[in-house]
C-alpha cells in the first residue's frame, strides 16, 4: 500500500465499532471488523525466543519486521481492493497492547485515531453486556472485584497505554472524544478526514445505509441507523456507587478532564 495505514485505538465499549463503520462508509477507506490476528502475530517479534531463533538463522530484526508487514498487508491490501477502496484502516481493541510494535513494523508511518469515552460509561456498558466479552476483565478481578470495578481498571490501563503511546508518535495520533463524536458528528468527522488527508464524505453520517461485513464487533453496531448521543447512563447508578467506581481510576479521569 502507498497511503499510510490507519489504526483505530481505544478501550472496549468506547465506540470503536461505531467508528469503524463510519470509516468504512467513506468512499476511499476499507475498515473491516476486528481482524484479531495482528496482536497475535506481533508476539513473534515481542517474544525473545522466537525473535532470537530467527536471528540465529542469519536474519536481522528489520527482516523480521518487513516480513511481518508483508504478511499483514497481503490480507488487508487484497481486502481493500476487493471492496473498491484506496486505503485500509484496522480496528482491533487488542492492538493497544502492541501499538509500539505495529509502529515499528510500518516504520513509523501509520496514522492513529484514539477514541476515548468517559470511563464511567464504559464501566456501565460492560455491566449491561448481554454477550461474553468479560475475559478482558479477568486479570482485574483477582481481588474479587465486580464488573464495574474491573471494567474501570481496564479502561484506565488501556487509556494509559494509549496516552504513553501518544507521547511516542506525536502528531500522527488524533484523540477523539466519543461524546463529541456523538454530539457534533459532522464537525468531528471532518476533523478526522483532514487528519487522514481524505475528502469529506457525507456518507459517513449515514454509515449504516452502506453495506458492512459482519464479524468480530459489537453485535448492536448494525442496529443504530445513525449517530446518536449515548452518554451519562452511568448516572442510573446511586451516586455513592459512582464515587466508589470513580476513585478506582481518578488519575486517568483527571488526565482526560472527566468528572462525575
Amino acid at each position: 500500500m502507498t497511503l499510510p495505514p490507519v489504526f483505530v485505538l481505544g478501550c472496549d465499549r468506547s465506540g470503536t465499532s461505531l467508528l469503524r463503520r463510519i470509516l468504512n462508509a467513506h468512499s476511499n477507506i476499507a475498515c473491516p471488523t476486528e481482524t484479531k490476528f495482528i496482536y497475535q502475530f506481533t508476539k513473534v517479534y515481542e517474544t525473545y525466543q522466537s525473535l532470537t531463533g530467527i536471528k540465529n538463522m542469519g536474519f536481522s530484526e528489520r527482516d523480521v519486521l518487513d516480513q511481518m508487514r508483508n504478511f499483514i498487508c497481503h490480507f488487508l491490501d487484497i481486502y481493500t481492493k476487493n471492496n473498491g477502496k484506496k486505503r485500509w484502516a484496522e480496528k482491533t481493541t487488542h492492538n493497544v497492547n502492541c501499538a509500539k510494535t505495529i509502529d515499528k513494523i510500518f516504520e513509523e508511518s501509520p496514522l492513529y485515531i484514539a477514541l476515548v469515552r468517559h470511563g464511567m460509561d464504559v464501566a456501565y456498558s460492560f455491566e449491561k453486556l448481554k454477550f461474553d466479552k468479560f475475559t478482558v476483565l479477568d486479570k482485574y478481578r483477582l481481588d474479587g472485584a465486580d464488573t464495574p470495578k474491573a471494567a474501570i481498571r481496564h479502561w484506565a490501563a488501556m487509556n494509559k497505554m494509549i496516552a504513553e503511546f501518544s507521547d511516542h508518535v506525536g502528531d500522527r495520533l488524533l484523540w477523539i472524544r466519543y461524546e463529541k463524536l456523538c454530539s457534533v458528528p459532522e464537525e468531528i468527522l471532518k476533523q478526522i478526514c483532514k487528519f487522514l488527508d481524505e475528502p469529506w464524505d457525507e456518507g459517513m453520517l449515514s454509515y449504516n445505509e452502506k453495506k458492512h461485513d459482519s464479524g468480530y464487533e459489537d453485535p448492536n453496531a448494525d442496529k443504530q441507523p445513525t449517530i446518536i448521543y449515548n452518554s451519562e447512563r452511568y448516572k442510573n447508578w446511586p451516586f455513592e456507587f459512582q464515587k466508589k467506581i470513580f476513585c478506582e481510576a481518578q488519575d486517568m479521569f483527571e488526565y482526560f478532564d472527566y468528572d462525575l
